[in-house]
């Protein structure tokens, strides 16, 4: 059985490295690059074009696009995978299992870039994103060290590192669209869910709150949403015991249910 993990805006496959640890014992892990991170393609001049609110449009769809192509590459006429994306990954994640169900045994989101916001806060999130990524260029070593020194540090530290490093090999043009939400309304990825769904968040400064999560578990009762209190919008990282606490059991259910399903078929 297979998990694919997805990272988020800024971020590349070389982060997970903790959730790997966890979970390479009892599964294939398969993390990649998205386009315009770590050691994948940069965007094309036609795929970054558009104005206003469709700036980057042709880059968002070329990240659904080619994550469905590297999905249907790792499973190879298996059902048996689970698709895990945090963030822009959550988002890209949710638009992959929206148009192929087919390839996906479960979905697990962590706090999902779904919420479209306005330009004027894309342009904001992207100054600081750039901020963030030439200073780590400039001196990627320091930036681990002062962020390791943080006495309030609760994100594994063997993850701090790639976190790092994942900043100085972006695609800074489309970073500067300030984007990780997918071209598709939220709430239309939400309704159009058809595979056993869970959705991680937390109660500080996330993407999904309160409000956003009753609408979540009205639109689609197929999608189960977990809070974990005192964490942020790196839900995992924040509480790293907590969210594995909720999330391998749920995988594992995932899996079994396709063991026994795959079993049935045989005996008929």
């Amino acid at each position: 059985p297979t998990l694919v993990l997805l990272h988020g805006i800024t971020s590349s496959g070389a982060g997970w490295v903790d959730a790997v640890r966890r979970w390479a014992g009892s599964y294939r892990v398969a993390a990649f690059d998205a386009l315009g991170h770590g050691l994948s393609d940069r965007f094309t001049d036609d795929e970054l074009a558009g104005e206003g609110a469709e700036a980057g449009a042709g880059a968002i769809e070329a990240l659904v696009t080619t994550t469905i192509v590297a999905l249907d590459e790792i499973v190879g006429g298996s059902d048996t995978v689970v698709l895990y994306g945090h963030s822009m990954g959550g988002a890209m994640a949710s638009a992959v299992a929206a148009r192929r169900p087919d390839l996906l045994r479960g979905l697990l989101l962590e706090d999902p870039a779904w919420k479209a916001e306005s330009l004027e806060t894309q342009a904001s999130r992207a100054a600081a994103w750039l901020e963030t990524a030439r200073e780590f260029c400039n001196d990627p070593e320091r930036a681990i060290a002062e962020t390791l020194a943080d006495p309030d540090l609760t994100w594994p530290r063997d993850e701090i590192p790639p976190w790092v490093h994942a900043r100085t090999q972006l695609d800074e043009r489309f970073i500067a669209i300030g984007r990780p939400e997918m071209r598709e309304p939220w709430r239309e990825l939400v309704d159009a869910l058809r595979v056993p769904t869970l959705l991680v968040t937390g109660t500080d400064d996330v993407i999904v709150g309160g409000d956003m999560r009753r609408e979540v578990a009205r639109i689609n009762p197929q999608v189960r949403v977990a809070v974990i209190e005192g964490a942020g919008h790196s839900t995992r990282r924040d509480r790293s015991d907590e969210f594995h606490a909720l999330a391998d059991p749920w995988i594992a259910e995932r899996f079994a249910d396709a063991c026994a399903q795959r079993q049935l078929r045989t005996f008929r």
